[in-house]
């Protein structure tokens, strides 16, 4: 079974292993709350088909961009080397819900 709740292809799959571990390079979370931030942030979205023009949308950023839009409630700077310090990290999902589908 596949830690994300979307219908994903191995190549989506592995675009979003790569968003997940920016995500914790970003802010400090673990892999398991950046996974379940992902499972939140794109919900009921299916992303099996890399052919398909919303999947086409998703690659055409990089994992970093999707990181930033998933953590942050507003992103100041696109920059690797911004200072986030005083950025507000959007709420994880509720611990125990849906969302957590890994550990670690």
């Amino acid at each position: 079974m596949s830690r994300y709740l979307m219908a994903t292809s191995s190549t989506m799959e592995a675009y979003i292993d790569d968003i997940a571990a920016e995500m914790t390079e970003l802010a400090g979370i673990s892999i398991s709350e950046a996974i379940a931030r992902i499972n939140h942030f794109w919900d009921g979205q299916d992303m099996s088909n890399d052919d398909d023009l919303g999947n086409g949308l998703v690659y055409h950023e990089l994992p970093h961009y999707w990181a930033m839009a998933i953590l942050y409630t507003e992103v100041k700077s696109w920059s690797p080397d911004a200072d986030r310090s005083d950025w507000a990290l959007r709420p994880a999902p509720e611990a125990g819900s849906r969302y957590w589908t890994s550990e670690g």
